[in-house]
């Protein structure tokens, strides 16, 4: 529950136990035990002593961590898949235009954002340029990357 519902229901059962809520502190130091621990955990540091200071504390914790929870999902939002960066990948490689991963269907075979009839297992193509023809362990444009890229020893 939210802390402003917690405090309702606390303000409510407070009433029938008097001998464990004696004065504010005691009534500050049983709200603080009864918050979610991460809310918690940035309220008691401040060793508040009235149930209304710690509530405000909780409340302001509270709001922090839910912006904070919404930027983490906006963050996730704007993050693109990993299908989707391996797709982008290979359409700069071939020169070709960038296409809407998203509606595109996952290939049953590789899993990737594809038709099955273009997936480089089913038509046979090579993974590293797309070509027909060879595989990539017999790509020339591989083996060309691979020779320049080589330190020479001696």
């Amino acid at each position: 529950m939210t802390v402003a519902q917690y405090e309702v229901e606390f303000s409510r059962l407070a009433k029938f136990a008097l001998t464990m809520v004696v004065d504010e502190e005691a009534k500050a130091r049983r709200f603080e035990d009864g918050l979610r621990f991460r809310i918690k955990q940035g309220a008691v540091p401040f060793e508040l002593t009235t149930l209304k200071a710690v509530v405000s504390k909780a409340l302001l914790v509270e709001m922090a961590l839910n912006k904070a929870q919404v930027d983490r999902d906006n963050n996730q939002k704007k993050r693109p898949r990993q299908g989707e960066q391996s797709s982008s990948f290979q359409a700069k490689k071939q020169g070709t235009q960038r296409v809407d991963t998203k509606a595109l269907p996952k290939c049953s075979r590789c899993g990737r954002p594809h038709a099955d009839k273009d997936c480089c297992w089913n038509i046979g193509a090579c993974f590293s340029c797309g070509q027909k023809g060879h595989r990539i362990a017999e790509c020339p444009q591989r083996k060309e990357v691979q020779t320049t890229s080589r330190p020479i020893t001696g």
